[in-house]
């Protein structure tokens, strides 16, 4: 039954005069309900026990998913990958877009967690579409440069879909971090799809 529940991933807010009660909601089948209130009757207990343990038990499931399909990838260190999973803990829903991927994986490689996911790289500076020339804030200017270099790849695979634009930044990239950008530009492409582990 768990596969009908309809989860609304992100956190609504309900402002009152005292106080901001942040929440989930989920949707769930009619015959579904019908369900819960039957067990939960024959359990002594509440369809809300029985819904949350049911959602206890979906988000293990992705979870393991998650951390089976993430085992074979390049990491800088142990940090980087935590944050990176810590990011698919998060916002679950987002993961399923492969450029949301790419910035979770480069804002982890330079230890960084964000819940800003419209602008998951605006931390790193001034920069567009229109006048792609970064203008960099200090935490990007700190970083050294082959951190700076998987950044800049990650922006462009982010927001454009150019071969040539992505091409000029992979050829840019120090040899020591050219795995990793080979791994966002497999994120990029297959996303955390199961079975298909080869660096493009």
């Amino acid at each position: 039954m768990e596969e009908n529940l309809k989860i609304r991933e992100g956190i609504s807010e309900q402002e009152s005069e005292t106080k901001t009660t942040k929440y989930k909601s989920i949707r769930i089948h009619p015959e579904d309900f019908e369900f819960l209130r039957a067990w939960a009757y024959h359990n002594n207990s509440t369809v809300v026990s029985g819904i949350s343990s049911l959602i206890s038990e979906y988000k293990k499931t992705r979870l393991q998913e998650k951390k089976e399909a993430i085992e074979p990838m390049k990491f800088l260190n142990e940090e980087h990958k935590n944050i990176f999973m810590k990011y698919l803990e998060h916002f679950p829903e987002q993961a399923n877009k492969n450029n949301n991927l790419v910035a979770f994986y480069a804002n982890a490689a330079v230890d960084i967690f964000s819940d800003e996911m419209k602008q998951p790289f605006g931390w790193t500076g001034q920069w567009s579409i229109a006048k792609p020339e970064l203008e960099p804030s200090e935490k990007f200017v700190a970083l050294d440069s082959g951190k700076q270099q998987i950044l800049n790849f990650a922006r462009n695979l982010y927001h454009t879909s150019d071969e040539n634009t992505v091409i000029k930044e992979l050829i840019r990239i120090d040899p020591d971090f050219l795995l990793f950008a080979q791994e966002m530009l497999r994120l990029s492409l297959n996303g955390l799809a199961v079975g298909n582990r080869g660096l493009v």
